[in-house]
């Protein structure tokens, strides 16, 4: 109503492109976010996704803590004129049954942003589901997000088409039990661009049994493979696992933490075959986790950080 810019990462938010806002207060008439825009939603009150909503579409939480978004059922979403964008910032996205999100038109989904947001994502679901129709995604990012998950979960997962960058920074992604398997991404398409930086995952089972499925991001092939200073904490597995699985042209994988579960004795490396740096991610002698590293996990407040080794990990 003032006239400010908001800016989340690179993309401005303004009236003059989204038109004017929604405020969903306690007061409100209906707390249900049904169609494309910009809603602000107060901490003290649970607003309402409707699915299938097209165009572009931007909630924010309006406060201090983050506000709750609720949702039974997938939240299908579809572009309008290939430029359309979801974006996420500070909400706690609850009660959703199936996939949390998923894309399933022909347009092109400018960008998919979740910032400062709590995900749970349950057995068998995903965060973000890219139909078959859904030819290009240019930007999928999360930043300082909290992710709980359990059973099988693919954070990202899409068929055989293009996403031209996605961007992992500074979250905690765990889980209250161990996993079945683990992807961030999960992709037979190329991905032109991954960074993965500053992320902590507890209690992650990375990828499956199968040999070609072994990674906590699958692809076919990347361009620019960047995954540095994350922390894997009782990360188990039966076999070698890695960071990445694809056709890789380039990149960067260093400063990555990986404490093993006591009865696990396999490594997780940068990438398979050939084409693997030559350097093998730090693992303790002891392969318990230290009592130092697992006595103060808090996720509920967003606080773990792997003392003695600055960098690594998300920080809040």
């Amino acid at each position: 109503d003032m006239g400010y810019d908001i800016k989340v990462g690179d993309i401005v938010i303004d009236k003059g492109t989204f038109g004017e806002a929604t405020l969903i207060t306690s007061e409100s008439a209906g707390n249900g976010i049904g169609k494309s825009g910009i809603y602000f939603v107060d901490s003290d009150v649970t607003a309402t996704f409707n699915s299938g909503i097209t165009g572009k579409l931007v909630v924010i939480g309006n406060g201090e803590s983050r506000a709750t978004v609720s949702r039974s059922g997938v939240s299908y979403l579809s572009s309008s004129e290939g430029d359309d964008l979801l974006l996420l910032k500070n909400i706690k996205y609850t009660d959703c049954t199936d996939n949390l999100f998923q894309l399933n038109t022909a347009y092109i989904f400018e960008s998919d942003v979740f910032d400062d947001c709590m995900f749970d994502v349950a057995t068998g679901k995903n965060l973000l589901l890219y139909s078959t129709s859904a030819n290009t995604i240019n930007e999928f990012r999360m930043t300082d997000c909290d992710v709980r998950m359990a059973g099988t979960v693919s954070l990202v997962r899409m068929g055989e088409y293009k996403i031209d960058k996605i961007e992992f920074r500074n979250n905690v992604m765990y889980a209250d039990e161990e996993m079945a398997s683990f992807f961030a991404v999960y992709s037979s398409a190329t991905v032109n661009s991954v960074i993965f930086n500053n992320n902590t995952l507890y209690n992650t089972t990375i990828g499956t049994s199968s040999a070609s499925e072994d990674a906590v991001v699958k692809a076919y092939k990347s361009s620019s493979f960047q995954v540095v200073g994350n922390y894997l904490v009782n990360a188990n597995s039966t076999a070698n696992r890695y960071l990445g699985r694809a056709i890789f042209l380039g990149g960067e994988v260093d400063r990555n933490f990986y404490v093993r579960k006591e009865e696990t004795a396999t490594s997780i490396y940068g990438v398979p075959g050939a084409s693997r740096p030559p350097w093998v991610i730090s693992q303790p002698e002891v392969k318990a986790a230290p009592a130092d590293l697992t006595a103060g996990w808090d996720p509920a407040n967003g606080k773990f950080v792997l003392g003695g080794f600055g960098g690594v990990g998300a920080e809040r």
